[in-house]
């Protein structure tokens, strides 16, 4: 299982940074303290179950819970748009109550990896969206919400179609899916050695 967390903070009318912080695709006056316990997806990194801090609660019926977030920011500078999108895992989000179980971990890393997808997509839509500096934030916020949306959705079909990776099938058929889309969109991975660490 995963939680997400939708983390955007963009300042695209001025070069001047005075962000804002949304959270769950809806602005939020409201800006919410970011950990900066994050490990950032890496493809040389996977989880542990070290990385699950949490503790779990025991009336849960799910045996883990991977934190995700694809943190967002943007802003202009001289009328281009720079923008920042990482994927993380938040260790103090997330808990296990199996720290044995191989193929859990492997499901709960699957929820990292959809995340990473889903950042590259992002990556991918901001980089052909350059005139977003023209002043409409509404535009920038359109294709953010919308990669945000279609995450949620995989994320939720994983768990459901996966029967949250009791089924040996389908979890199979996610990874190799997974792994061939994320080879697809290898241009927009994020440099290792700038995702190293916590």
């Amino acid at each position: 299982m995963f939680n997400h967390v939708f983390l955007v903070l963009f300042s695209l009318l001025s070069g001047v940074n005075s962000p804002t912080l949304t959270s769950n695709n809806a602005l939020n006056d409201k800006p919410k303290a970011i950990d900066n316990k994050q490990i950032i997806w890496n493809s040389n990194r996977k989880l542990t179950w070290d990385d699950f801090q949490k503790e779990a609660d025991a009336n849960d019926p799910l045996h883990a819970m991977a934190s995700t977030n694809i943190a967002v920011s943007a802003t202009c500078r001289n009328s281009v748009m720079v923008y920042d999108v990482k994927c993380q895992f938040s260790p103090n989000e997330s808990w296990t109550k199996n720290k044995v179980s191989v193929d859990l971990l492997q499901h709960e890393q699957l929820h990292f990896d959809i995340t990473e997808l889903y950042a590259r997509q992002l990556r991918q839509k901001l980089s052909q969206q350059k005139s977003l500096c023209s002043g409409d934030k509404n535009k920038f916020k359109a294709v953010v919400n919308k990669v945000f949306a279609d995450w949620q959705k995989a994320q939720t079909r994983y768990d459901n179609e996966s029967h949250h990776g009791i089924d040996d099938v389908k979890q199979a058929a996610w990874s190799q899916t997974i792994t061939t889309q994320l080879d697809g969109l290898s241009a927009f991975q994020l440099e290792e050695n700038n995702t190293a660490g916590l």
